[in-house]
């Protein structure tokens, strides 16, 4: 239905002119009060910016899944590669033809 997936996109997603964001995976730590959220920044389908995930579950050059806490998310695509790794982000580059939420 049209009606459904305009809601949809209308409040889970952020378009700019550059990029397409998702919000909204929340996750609470344990240590703290506050609540952190999982933020992906999607550029095109070439690259992904993740910050505030947990772990890396698994990691292939078509598959990479991620432990958000309350949740995982997984890309799929072809010649993925994680080209920036920190603390809770990540940078994965490749064509990204899939992303699921789990």
């Amino acid at each position: 239905n049209g009606d459904y997936m305009k809601k949809v996109f209308k409040t889970g997603l952020k378009k700019t002119r550059e990029h397409i964001s998702l919000f909204g995976i929340g996750d609470e730590v344990s240590d703290a009060a506050s609540t952190c959220r999982t933020n992906i920044t999607l550029y095109d389908n070439h690259e992904a910016h993740i910050e505030g995930f947990k772990n890396i579950i698994e990691y292939t050059d078509v598959l990479v899944k991620l432990n958000l806490g309350k949740g995982c998310v997984t890309f799929y695509g072809t010649e993925l590669e994680i080209t920036m790794l920190s603390d809770a982000q990540l940078t994965l580059k490749g064509t990204i033809n899939n992303l699921e939420f789990c």
